[in-house]
């Protein structure tokens, strides 16, 4: 029997979750997760390293919480956040964008120290 087709997946993954959430809910901490383009979503879809550019395609592309959902991701550390897309960012990118991050926070803090030394 072949693997089901992504959008199959998506289709039967979106029906559980739906079934789930109805009792759950988003989480209490991160409402901004009712909103998502995911929340129905199976979320092993998002850490199938294979598949990052098809999940950042169908669910991030037009979410309308996909900056709350980086910012989220930024809040945790790499190994809280285990990979996966987060905000539309695949593993490494979001490792490239807490490193810049990181360089900016980095810079201001010299820039401001040198601002209080004139």
């Amino acid at each position: 029997m072949s693997e089901p087709k992504f959008a199959d997946r998506v289709a039967r993954s979106t029906y559980l979750a739906a079934e789930l959430s109805i009792v759950s809910g988003p989480p209490i901490d991160q409402p901004w997760r009712a909103e998502a383009a995911c929340r129905f979503a199976a979320p092993d879809m998002f850490f199938d390293e294979s598949r990052t550019e098809e999940v950042k395609a169908e669910f991030c592309s037009a979410c309308p919480v996909r900056r709350e959902c980086l910012e989220y991701a930024m809040s945790m550390s790499a190994n809280q956040c285990g990979g996966g897309v987060w905000g539309g960012m695949n593993d490494t990118e979001l490792r490239k964008e807490r490193r810049r991050r990181s360089t900016l926070r980095y810079k201001a803090k010299l820039a401001q120290r040198q601002g209080e030394r004139t």
